[in-house]
C-alpha cells in the first residue's frame, strides 16, 4: 500500500513572518487543521485551513494541506490548483517536493500519468534523498488509484 500523506507542519524558526498583522494565529488554525484532518474529518479540516489562509494568503503549508484534504475529498481539479500555488509560496526543497509528490497522486488519480510522471519527477530533483517514489514506481503504484 503507498505511504499514507500526512499534513505538513510548520518548522518552527527566527523571522518566518507570521507574527505581523495578526499572521500569528495561521499557524494555530493549520495546526487545528491537521488534528481535524487526522481523525478523518475533511470539511473541518478544510475550514480550519481555509481560515489559516484568510489570516495569512501567502501560507504555503495551509495551501498545500487545503489540497490534500480537497483531494481527499474528491475535488482533485481544485487541489491540482492549490498544489501548483503552494509549490510557488513553500521556501524549502522538501516542503516543495512533497507538494510536487502530493500533485503527482493528484494526477494519477485522474489517469493523467504524464502530468503525474512530470510531477514526480520535479519532486525527486528537488529531493532525491526521497526513497518513496522511486519505491512507488519499482512497486508498480504509480498506476494505482489511492490519492
Amino acid at each position: 500500500a503507498p505511504v499514507a500523506e500526512e499534513p505538513q507542519v510548520e518548522i518552527p524558526s527566527n523571522g518566518n513572518g507570521h507574527g505581523e498583522n495578526g499572521k500569528s494565529n495561521a499557524p494555530v488554525w493549520n495546526a487545528l487543521g491537521n488534528v481535524f484532518f487526522k481523525s478523518g474529518a475533511f470539511d473541518e479540516a478544510m475550514l480550519a485551513y481555509k481560515k489559516a489562509l484568510e489570516l495569512d494568503a501567502e501560507y504555503g503549508i495551509a495551501v498545500h494541506n487545503l489540497a490534500l484534504t480537497l483531494a481527499k475529498m474528491g475535488m482533485y481539479q481544485e487541489a491540482i490548483n492549490l498544489y501548483q500555488k503552494s509549490i510557488e509560496l513553500l521556501p524549502s526543497r522538501i516542503e516543495k517536493a512533497t507538494s510536487w509528490n502530493s500533485l503527482g497522486n493528484t494526477y494519477r488519480v485522474l489517469n493523467d500519468y504524464s502530468n503525474a510522471a512530470l510531477a514526480y519527477k520535479a519532486a525527486d530533483g528537488l529531493d532525491p534523498e526521497n526513497i518513496s517514489v522511486e519505491a512507488w514506481a519499482e512497486s508498480g503504484l504509480l498506476n494505482s488509484r489511492r490519492v
